[in-house]
């Protein structure tokens, strides 16, 4: 009787525990793994250990923003759609014009914390689109003038006072590649996409687009003179026709003076160079004071899901990911 009564009072007690708590999935795709893997990890771990009845779980990345926009646009209203992906901003557009994305304002207005959060106007912005809030931005860059100290000296030039202009820019370039031993004066990182060209082309006051977004605007004076400067670069600064990898191995194994590249990869530029030689930045060369501008690159976290259970779940994961990756990338 009294073992009944134990083997009772255990039932009994076991039926009284609670449920364990149910977790939620959350699929995240992102480009780019040589730029953002490592703070993508650093995210999802720190995430999971501040919600443990969340589990991220990465889909394979894409190796650039062009291939990640591609995957969605493929995916969309499929089973095989993530829950969230890491957009470039300059493609955000693509997804807003075709209905992709949910719409994050609802879940902003609802958020009593949001005001005191660092999200600005301007940060909103960049990833707002018809009205729509499409995502958070996460991580915003801009060109950046990187060089191997070590070569500007042995080129005669002074790393403490760098070219402003790209006039001087070209000069040092051509002394840079005279010192021979498979050096390269400079690289510019203009193909592959538009960023680096809209550098040259905002520098001298110009858009891609007229102001209603309706005719191109690159092929007037301010796109000829940007390309003007892309051929002076390769015939009076010696620059090679390198590929971004290349570019990236070549400067990090200092063979590349001058590197004109995204802030965004400032820290695998710092890994990958070490020891090897002196890495400095400076700003890029002013082209038009008065008019000229830097783009702003990056990307930003977008919700693809519509499982309105799953949504809350995801909007904290966006806002914690654009918090930690603008102050980390």
């Amino acid at each position: 009787m009294k073992r009944r009564l134990i083997l009772a009072g255990a039932l009994l007690a076991g039926l009284a525990q609670p449920a364990a708590a149910e977790t939620t999935e959350i699929i995240v795709h992102y480009p780019m793994p040589g730029f953002f893997k490592s703070v993508m990890d650093q995210i999802s771990e720190e995430y999971m250990r501040q919600h443990p009845e969340v589990k991220i779980t990465f889909a394979s990345p894409s190796p650039t923003y062009e291939d990640g926009l591609q995957l969605m646009l493929r995916q969309a209203g499929t089973p095989e759609m993530p829950d969230v992906s890491f957009i470039g901003l300059n493609r955000l557009r693509v997804l807003a014009e075709r209905n992709i994305g949910t719409d994050l304002t609802p879940f902003i207005k609802a958020d009593a914390n949001f005001p005191s959060e660092g999200f600005s106007e301007g940060l909103l912005n960049l990833a707002r689109f018809g009205g729509k809030q499409l995502g958070l931005a996460f991580a915003t860059s801009n060109p950046i003038f990187y060089y191997n100290a070590d070569l500007v000296r042995k080129a005669g030039g002074d790393p403490e006072h760098m070219p402003t202009s790209w006039d001087e820019v070209l000069k040092l370039a051509a002394k840079i590649n005279a010192l021979g031993d498979g050096v390269t004066g400079m690289s510019f990182r203009w193909q592959g996409d538009d960023w680096m060209f809209s550098a040259l082309l905002f520098g001298h006051g110009g858009t891609m687009l007229s102001p209603d977004e309706k005719k191109v605007a690159f092929n007037g004076p301010e796109g000829l003179a940007s390309l003007k400067l892309l051929d002076r670069m390769v015939k009076e600064g010696k620059m090679p026709s390198l590929t971004s990898d290349a570019a990236v191995q070549g400067f990090t194994a200092g063979k590349v003076g001058m590197f004109f590249w995204t802030t965004g990869g400032l820290r695998s530029i710092i890994n990958g160079v070490g020891p090897k030689f002196e890495l400095r930045t400076t700003a890029m060369p002013v082209i038009d004071a008065q008019k000229g501008r830097l783009p702003t690159g990056g990307n930003a976290a977008v919700m693809f899901t519509t499982d309105a259970k799953k949504q809350q779940a995801v909007y904290r994961f966006l806002k914690f990911a654009s918090e930690i990756g603008r102050a980390h990338v």
